[in-house]
């Protein structure tokens, strides 16, 4: 099993530094400004910095490590690999993906090298912190514990092809939590700037509607962003969950996302930081998104992390997930 890191820094919260970094020269904070709320915020060397009213930068936190390739990262006859932390193992990172959760029992069987599947997360009232839900993770895998109040697991309850599917059920979040989550996830992925990123899912709500169906996101920079497919209003979206968030929404009349049966979600991206990024989406093959824009939150970010299923919802909801795959091609 790939070994995770976690990364638990806030994005662009304002921290105090006893020693904080020097300042970059003014010409390299310009040229990576972005603007949140109205206000400029530029990151170099991972360092994130934010301009003041009087027209000066002040350091705000490191967003990530600006030398994680290096250290995590090898490249060899045009392949690349990442290190396991843990056993030292290479593994070689991937541009396509496909998964129909066959030939798997539990969802045990569906962590590792194997079926391509790294991790999941089971955010609830009863375990609602990242240390509770890792551990609760951990004793899964190990046979030591079970699911408390959120499920995921392959099913043969509903498939789309085949006899199984992923069902991902969660309950609410309780109070004081952004959100709940019953999600899988694969960092196999390497997607940078300039590649295509398509992805093909079949899902099923069964009950209640959750708020995010998947995302692909980079593990190396604070909070995970990247780009996500939602539900909003009723209606299928994309979001960049970065900064300022850029939404790019269905034009009237809107297609409602229904229950009750197998709708395929596809989606293609061509991936930028600046405004020239491509951003398409399909409901059963009906195209309801075109749009330009950004769909990197950096120059240098690299999307590893796919993740279906519940990434977050506000209610109640059972979720079946089949026949997910991912290209930097087209999906017919």
């Amino acid at each position: 099993m790939l070994i995770l890191p976690a990364l638990g820094f806030l994005l662009l919260h304002l921290a105090s530094r006893r020693n904080d970094p020097p300042q970059p020269a003014e010409s390299a904070l310009i040229s990576q400004q972005f603007l949140v709320e109205g206000k400029a915020y530029s990151v170099v060397g991972g360092n994130a910095w934010k301009r003041s009213d009087s027209g000066g930068w002040t350091f705000i936190e490191q967003l990530y490590e600006p030398d994680f390739f290096e250290k995590n990262y090898a490249v060899k006859d045009g392949r690349t690999f990442r290190k396991d932390p843990g056993s030292g193992k290479m593994y070689e990172m991937r541009k396509t993906f496909k998964s129909g959760f066959e030939d798997a029992a539990t969802i045990r069987e569906l962590i590792g090298e194997t079926q391509g599947w790294t991790a999941f997360t089971l955010q609830s009232p009863q375990s609602s912190s990242i240390p509770d839900y890792v551990a609760l993770r951990t004793a899964i895998l190990k046979g030591e514990g079970t699911f408390l109040d959120n499920r995921i697991e392959p099913s043969t309850e509903l498939a789309h092809s085949g006899k199984s599917s992923l069902r991902t059920f969660s309950v609410a979040p309780g109070s004081g939590m952004v959100t709940a989550k019953a999600s899988l996830e694969t960092e196999f992925l390497h997607f940078t700037k300039g590649d295509d990123y398509w992805f093909s899912g079949w899902f099923y709500v069964k009950s209640g509607m959750p708020f995010t169906l998947m995302d692909i996101e980079s593990a190396w920079l604070n909070e995970h962003p990247g780009m996500r497919i939602m539900i909003d209003n009723g209606a299928l979206l994309l979001e960049m969950k970065w900064a300022d968030k850029p939404r790019y929404v269905q034009s009237a009349p809107l297609v409602k996302f229904p229950s009750g049966k197998w709708v395929r979600v596809k989606t293609h991206l061509k991936l930028s930081e600046k405004e020239d990024g491509v951003i398409e989406l399909w409901q059963d093959e009906k195209q309801i998104v075109s749009a330009k824009g950004r769909t990197l939150p950096l120059a240098d970010t690299i999307y590893n992390s796919l993740e279906v299923g519940i990434s977050a919802t506000s209610q109640e909801a059972t979720l079946f997930v089949d026949d997910v795959e991912v290209s930097d091609k087209e999906i017919k």
